[in-house]
């Protein structure tokens, strides 16, 4: 609590901050303002239960692996390959108040790999570049959120949470190719294509009360070309 001039302000116990109009000062525990009772906002409790003894916990690791390889005097041949993984979770008090009744609980988890490969062609006028790209991602995901105010107490055992656990999976590719010809050494001329492909799927259940079951599948894809000329003027 912070008394202002707004006052007076009538506390508790004035030994623990003792008014002074004009002058804020922070009160610890409860006090008076018009007989309303007013209690600080922040004096909330929780019983969570901890995960490691954390109630926070996020740890993400990624590696990546480069090679290059030289085939010729014209062709270059190139490898990406990336592994990444990520866990979170989450531990939050649901009712907001100091009675600690309630509490949500939230897991993440998070696997991705990919993979590209690029052939490179530069041979005089002509320079090219051809490639092939992979990339899978599966998510899974888990969250209980407590409706306390649902419960029957007549019922022992009876509660009515909010229940969310999915997975959700990620696979996308794509190929291209790209070539440059130089007519002189300031004009050139470049035609591209590129197409690729994403497919999403999702499966899992929603609960409050009556189970939802997800189960989706969609798909994009596309085709992307470029022509361009280039001139140096200078």
């Amino acid at each position: 609590y912070y008394a202002t001039n707004f006052g007076p302000y009538l506390f508790s116990d004035t030994s623990l901050c003792p008014y002074t109009n004009g002058v804020a000062c922070q009160l610890q525990g409860v006090a008076q303002f018009g007989g309303t009772e007013i209690r600080n906002s922040q004096d909330a409790a929780t019983n969570l239960d901890l995960l490691g003894g954390h109630t926070n916990r996020r740890e993400g690791y990624a590696l990546t692996l480069n090679a290059r390889f030289n085939l010729s005097d014209v062709f270059t041949f190139s490898s990406i390959t990336g592994w990444r993984k990520f866990d979170r979770y989450n531990a939050t008090n649901a009712d907001g108040s100091s009675t600690g009744i309630g509490n949500v609980d939230y897991d993440e988890n998070n696997r991705q790999v990919s993979q590209e490969f690029v052939l490179n062609y530069d041979g005089g006028p002509l320079q090219a570049t051809a490639g092939a790209s992979y990339y899978h991602e599966k998510l899974k995901n888990h969250v209980i959120a407590p409706f306390i105010q649902f419960d029957d107490p007549s019922t022992p055992g009876y509660d009515l949470p909010y229940i969310q656990d999915g997975t959700l999976k990620i696979d996308a590719y794509a190929v291209y190719l790209q070539a440059t010809y130089s007519l002189t050494p300031e004009l050139r001329l470049t035609g591209a294509g590129r197409y690729s492909s994403e497919k999403r799927a999702s499966d899992g259940v929603f609960t409050f009360g009556v189970p939802t079951v997800l189960d989706d599948e969609r798909r994009w894809s596309s085709f992307t070309p470029k022509v361009g000329i280039e001139y140096d003027v200078i």
